[in-house]
């Protein structure tokens, strides 16, 4: 790419700075990357739903242990609340520029509901 073809670098950190949640980073001339900051909601979910709905919940069905199961239903509980919180904070990210929440997250925050009942029903089975 020669030096003439697109914009320089000067309009685009100029584009850029009217987005508040976009940055700007340059490490050598041309080398333009941008950093989306998303916040740290949308991480906690992933983190609490791939931890309690994975990790814990094959656990629990490999051992079968009661108590597991107590932990993956309460885990995955909290795990759902953590999903609305991430879809609230991308909607309201929507008006500073952002992008919404997507259909995979969507999902994920109904597939956590999901495992929230059946792993409450298989806890509230203890005999």
């Amino acid at each position: 790419m020669c030096c003439g073809d697109g914009p320089s670098l000067e309009e685009i950190v100029m584009a850029e700075e009217e987005l508040e949640p976009v940055k700007v980073f340059t490490t050598t001339p041309g080398d333009v990357r941008r950093i989306s900051t998303f916040g740290v909601l949308p991480r906690l979910f992933t983190f609490t739903s791939l931890g309690f709905g994975l990790v814990v919940g094959s656990l629990a069905l490999a051992t079968r242990w009661w108590a597991l199961a107590l932990l993956t239903a309460v885990g995955c509980g909290i795990s759902v609340v953590n999903g609305l919180w991430a879809i609230w904070s991308r909607q309201t990210g929507v008006l500073t520029g952002g992008t919404g929440p997507g259909i995979g997250m969507v999902l994920a925050a109904v597939t956590m509901v999901v495992l929230t009942a059946c792993w409450a029903r298989i806890a509230g089975r203890r005999g």
